[in-house]
């Protein structure tokens, strides 16, 4: 523990975090099978202070992690998809508190849905990456890139028969699917293009990509290797 008071930037703040991120990967690197890590402390009105950890991959030839280095979020980008959705609700271009079907209409099953239960997870839609024929394909076809729909019909549910939904919190990647589909939607743009101009231009993140299909290999030659752990 360090404190964050007027001598944050000294050198006995530095060596803590430095330290405390080594110390984490001392005791969890083995467990949670991770190669290196990089830690960013941001401080209002004195800056942001980065710390870097271990390679960019096992392989004992990868490099070390440096400034450089990029990371895949996951489903932090999820909350890049809500902040659009606020955007555009501000821009009368959406209402949360509207139902999905007024805009994708053609998943009947699904029309009463707020777009807010989409955002805070209390639709309750069945989550696509949980699902068995997701998990054995994409294990099969690691290459494969799959499109939004092909997913989102992995999770519809088909025939006359719908079984009742969820109540409650429900963690669900369908969700922020049909989120992203919507502001394509509203918008008619790509959400490449949505998240690079709405998002990350005016808050300089010129080190944070959204790439469709392919990743430009002037991205992923600056990827660090992730991994799984059971």
């Amino acid at each position: 523990n360090f404190p964050l008071d007027s001598h944050a930037v000294s050198n006995e703040f530095k060596t803590a975090a430095s330290n405390l991120l080594i110390n984490h990967a001392q005791t969890f690197q083995a467990k949670e099978y991770y190669s290196g890590a990089s830690l960013s402390i941001s401080i209002p009105e004195k800056g942001t202070y980065n710390y870097y950890y271990g390679k960019t991959s096992h392989d004992a030839t990868s490099q070390s992690v440096n400034k450089n280095t990029l990371f895949e979020i996951a489903s932090l980008t999820k909350s890049f998809t809500a902040a659009i959705m606020l955007q555009l609700e501000n821009e009368n271009l959406l209402s949360l508190n509207n139902p999905m079907g007024k805009y994708l209409p053609h998943y009947s099953n699904w029309n009463d849905i707020t777009l807010t239960s989409l955002l805070n997870m209390t639709a309750c839609l069945p989550n696509y990456s949980s699902l068995p024929k997701f998990t054995s394909t994409m294990f099969s076809e690691l290459n494969r890139i799959w499109k939004e729909d092909e997913l989102i019909n992995m999770a519809y549910p088909k025939g006359k028969t719908v079984p009742p939904l969820r109540t409650g919190f429900y963690y669900s990647n369908t969700d922020y699917l049909l989120a992203g589909k919507i502001i394509q939607l509203q918008t008619k743009k790509n959400l490449a293009h949505i998240y690079k101009n709405h998002l990350f231009l005016p808050a300089g993140l010129i080190n944070t990509f959204y790439p469709e299909n392919r990743i430009d290999s002037s991205i992923s030659s600056r990827l660090a290797h992730g991994y799984s752990y059971d």
